[in-house]
């Protein structure tokens, strides 16, 4: 029997996501990968403290984007054994996650790093980014508090 959507069914496979997002793999697929979808995704699993999303400085997207960090309890879907950080906003304002939460980052919004500072339980990370591609400015660290200054660089 032959199919007419079958090229519509993709298979989920971890990979390298772009340089400087995460230190581990994890499944990443965009649109040249969902038949022309426009947008990108990605999803991994936390499983010890550290810094991701970018590893260093703050990020600038030209697009929409929602960072998840849910439970992979499915008995407890709202809860989160971990706490999560993320730095928003030219002033870097913290934002620390105790529950399953989604942070949305409009377009043009500096956002990052995430620093994960405990995790009891391993836990689910997803990015949805409004593009079909994945684009970013980096921003290199600037002290809390501050604006960053220097070169930005497209990822």
């Amino acid at each position: 029997m032959t199919s007419n959507y079958q090229h519509l069914v993709k298979p989920l496979s971890p990979r390298q996501p772009p340089k400087g997002l995460y230190a581990q793999p994890c499944v990443w697929m965009e649109g040249k990968d969902l038949e022309g979808f426009n947008g990108h995704f990605s999803y991994g699993f936390i499983k010890e403290p550290g810094v991701c999303h970018p590893l260093e400085g703050s990020l600038i997207h030209p697009y929409d984007e929602c960072l998840v960090f849910t439970s992979i309890d499915t008995g407890n879907f709202e809860g989160l054994d971990a706490e999560v950080s993320i730095r928003l906003g030219e002033e870097r304002e913290e934002h620390v996650l105790k529950e399953a939460s989604v942070v949305v980052i409009p377009k043009g919004t500096p956002h990052g790093p995430v620093t994960v500072k405990r995790v009891g339980k391993p836990f689910a990370h997803l990015v949805l980014g409004l593009a079909p591609s994945y684009r970013a400015e980096t921003i290199a660290e600037a002290p809390v508090g501050l604006q960053a200054v220097g070169p930005r660089t497209p990822i």
